[in-house]
Parts: C-alpha cells; sequence; structure tokens
C-alpha cells in the first residue's frame, strides 16, 4: 500500500476513481461540458433574438416611406430593410395573377395568389395577396 500523498489533483483522482469508473467519469465530464455549452449558446440566442425584436419594433414605429427611398435606403445607406412600412402608388396588374404552392390550410386546398403590382415611376413588384381557398369543379374530376 502506498502511503505517500497525492502530489496534485490528478494524481488524487487517479487513485479515487477505480478503473471501471474512468469511462463513466469521463463520460459525465463530456456531458456536463456539452450541457453547460448548449446552455450559454442559448443565452446568447436570447439575447441575439431581444435584439432582432427590438430593431423590428423600431423599424415598425417609423413613419410609412415610398419604395423608392427605401431603396436609396437600402442600397446605398446599406441599411436593413427588414420590417419597413412602404407607400407604394401604382395599380395591379389583375389580369395576369398566379397561383402559388398548393398547399392545405384548416383542412382546405388553397394556394398563395401573387398579383405583380405597377409602380407609378415604371417598376413591377410582385405583391403577395395571400392564401385562397382553391375553387375544384366536381364535373372536371
Amino acid at each position: 500500500m502506498n502511503s505517500t500523498p497525492p502530489k496534485d489533483i490528478f494524481s488524487y483522482l487517479k487513485q479515487l476513481i477505480s478503473p471501471g469508473l474512468r469511462g463513466f467519469f469521463l463520460f459525465f465530464l463530456l456531458t456536463f461540458s456539452f450541457l453547460l455549452y448548449l446552455g450559454t449558446w442559448q443565452l446568447n440566442r436570447l439575447e441575439w433574438k431581444n435584439i432582432l425584436i427590438k430593431e423590428i419594433n423600431q423599424n415598425l414605429s417609423k413613419p410609412p416611406i415610398s419604395f423608392d427611398d427605401l431603396l436609396i435606403e437600402t442600397l446605398q445607406k446599406n441599411k436593413s430593410p427588414d420590417y419597413r412600412r412602404v407607400n407604394l402608388v401604382g395599380v395591379f396588374e389583375e389580369s395576369k395573377p398566379f397561383k402559388l404552392l398548393m398547399k392545405m390550410q384548416n383542412e382546405t386546398l388553397g394556394y398563395h395568389l401573387i398579383v405583380p403590382f405597377v409602380l407609378e415611376s415604371g417598376p413591377r413588384i410582385l405583391v403577395n395577396i395571400g392564401w385562397v381557398p382553391a375553387t375544384i369543379d366536381p364535373s372536371t374530376v
């Protein structure tokens, strides 16, 4: 029997943990370290989400701007256009709508209706009008 005291913590742990439990102890340390990492990751993610929500609320509280000003602000000033209210002046091209992504909503088959919008300044943009239920003619089935 060795009567000399251990010199450091690692030699003490070596004596304390029997060879049969070393694998379990290593597994415990790795698991504990991983859980600590996940906890800090969640705290960092919470901070990021709070900043994002603050930016969204700030952008939504700003007065609406014209589409041309939004393009200038986005491209030249390198600002984010996310969740910014915009005034659009123009007309819908109601003769050219198209349907996108057939899907179920509340057990009803439907699609997203996309309609081109011609701005007064000339360019066209696509506007998602929203989900519309599909009308199926029973005679065509």
